[in-house]
């Protein structure tokens, strides 16, 4: 087996990738399932459409860095929004801030690889 040498641009893609998908995992989860008890889960399904969405960018920012990257960013400043979080401090720190955090390592591992290539 050889032994790869860590490129901190790709160490910053793939943990933005993983957790990304296990945040995107968890909520949409977290969604489908709670209030389903009492409605049904197919009447639920629409509060996991947001999370679903969040499957999608996944998916651009997996083929298009940049262009996933600022998407996510922005996904994450629109749940700022949405979910109120200038109000609570959890919510703050355990949707928003991830998002935006996770939408900028994509865009840091395109501009380290941009630039590498010269």
């Amino acid at each position: 087996m050889k032994n790869k040498n860590l490129v901190p641009e790709e160490v910053i893609r793939w943990v933005g990738r993983v957790v990304l998908l296990c945040i995107a995992a968890f909520w949409f989860v977290f969604a489908l399932f709670s209030g389903a008890q009492g409605i049904g889960l197919l009447q639920n399904a629409l509060n996991a459409l947001p999370w679903l969405l969040l499957f999608v960018l996944v998916y651009v920012a997996w083929k298009w860095e940049l262009t996933g990257g600022i998407i996510i960013a922005c996904f994450g400043v629109f749940t700022f929004f949405f979910f109120n979080a200038y109000k609570s401090l959890a919510t703050l720190f355990l949707i928003t801030l991830p998002i935006i955090l996770l939408g900028f390592c994509f865009i840091t591992s395109w501009f380290l690889r941009k630039n590498k290539k010269g």
